[in-house]
């Protein structure tokens, strides 16, 4: 069965509490619940590109990966929000 994103953000974002668990399946239910809604969040946040998102993704249109371009551009815009600088 493949893991949803939602899935694999929760997954994630349990990782980063550094709770001990082994495994998702270790993490109790309510904790997984509110990871996956947490995930959930994260991900609708994304959803609206910023301009340095679109820039990356209009520069790796032009390479080729066997799914059209599409997965480079989905990387691209996904590394590029994730180097955007946080102001503060």
């Amino acid at each position: 069965m493949t893991e949803s994103m939602i899935e694999r953000v929760a997954r994630a974002l349990a990782d980063t509490t550094h709770a001990g668990y082994e495994s998702w399946d270790d993490v109790p239910q309510e904790m997984q619940t509110s990871f996956l809604i947490d995930a959930r969040t994260a991900i609708e946040a994304m959803r609206k590109p910023t301009d340095t998102m679109l820039t990356a993704a209009l520069f790796a249109m032009d390479t080729e990966d066997d799914s059209g371009g599409v997965i480079s551009c989905w990387e691209a815009m996904i590394d590029a929000a994730r180097n955007e600088q946080v102001p503060g």
